[in-house]
């Protein structure tokens, strides 16, 4: 059983989305220690933005007149689609910046749609958590990462852990046993 865990923050230590994704990771695996973390690092490694392009003209050009660019955005789609595909579940910190996902998030959810099969619904069935921070302070966070420990004010969680309306009970999808 695997978690994705997918950041796409520019604001490094200092991310509210990272901060809510760090609780909502230590609080599964807390409960659930064998689950193993996948992590993507959309801020820090972003993915090359012409790739959801070649990608998309690539899929659509019979191999043989493929360009290197195509070939390359096509093999990239596919292992972002395959990383999502194989997950267990998910944890989504994509900010938003001007009432938007970010540039880096937006080519990440293309590339997944252009790797997989037309029409495969990529998170059906999944445990999932999108953490984007509130417009307006909800909740402080005490965040320790790099080896400090700063005070973060982000969004609470749509979900409370062991609580029938929890993603990741039983009780309402599948379980992570």
């Amino acid at each position: 059983m695997t978690l994705l865990r997918v950041d796409a923050s520019i604001q490094g230590d200092r991310s509210a989305s990272s901060a809510l994704a760090d609780l909502i990771i230590g609080q599964i695996t807390a409960a659930q220690p064998q689950i193993a973390v996948v992590c993507r690092h959309l801020g820090e490694d972003p993915l090359p933005a012409t790739a959801w392009a070649a990608a998309g003209v690539g899929s659509h050009t019979p191999e043989a007149d493929r360009t290197p660019a195509h070939r390359e955005a096509l093999e990239l789609a596919s292992r972002v689609a395959t990383e999502l595909q194989e997950a267990t579940g998910a944890v989504l910190a994509l900010p938003l910046y001007n009432y938007g996902v970010s540039q880096h998030a937006k080519t990440w959810i293309d590339l997944a749609m252009a790797g997989a099969p037309f029409g495969t619904p990529l998170l059906d069935g999944k445990p999932s958590s999108w953490s984007p921070p509130a417009a307006a302070p909800t909740a402080p966070v005490a965040r320790g990462r790099a080896g400090t420990t700063t005070s973060t004010t982000c969004a609470a969680s749509w979900w409370t852990p062991g609580t029938p309306t929890s993603p990741w009970s039983s009780a309402s999808s599948p379980s992570w046993a």
